[in-house]
């Protein structure tokens, strides 16, 4: 081999290794950036597990309190319903038939839902508190 070609394959290393090194650079800095990502989506993902358990375990304590609640002030006098039954009845019933004037285009298209009283019949007499 000669001096020149010598040279020449040398100069085509040096020109593949400063490409190589560019290339692991940027790859170097993709992977940083793709560990801090990585690492903040974990810290919101932990946060939003204990808000979760958070807003679970308020749930939970908020409806013992409800139970309680309608146990103590609710309770069956001459056969007739709770007071507070009732009126969480009434409010349902209310919010249903206000759903149900809002949205009567949507149901045209699809089969006529049966009616929350109707349905209430068609199950029996049957409740529970």
């Amino acid at each position: 081999m000669d001096t020149p070609d010598v040279l020449r394959m040398l100069a085509r290393f040096d020109t593949r290794t400063l490409r190589a090194e560019r290339a692991q650079a940027k790859l170097e800095e993709s992977l940083a950036t793709a560990e801090q990502t990585l690492k903040q989506t974990t810290l919101e993902l932990d946060q939003v597990a204990r808000l979760a358990e958070i807003f679970y375990e308020s749930s939970h304590r908020l409806g013992t309190m409800v139970d309680y609640l309608l146990k103590e002030r609710g309770v069956l006098q001459n056969g007739q319903e709770p007071e507070a039954l009732k009126a969480i009845l009434d409010l349902v019933q209310k919010e249903i038939d206000k759903n149900a004037k809002q949205e009567p285009d949507s149901n045209d298209a699809r089969s006529e839902p049966t009616p929350p009283s109707e349905s209430a019949a068609q199950q029996g007499p049957e409740r529970t508190s």
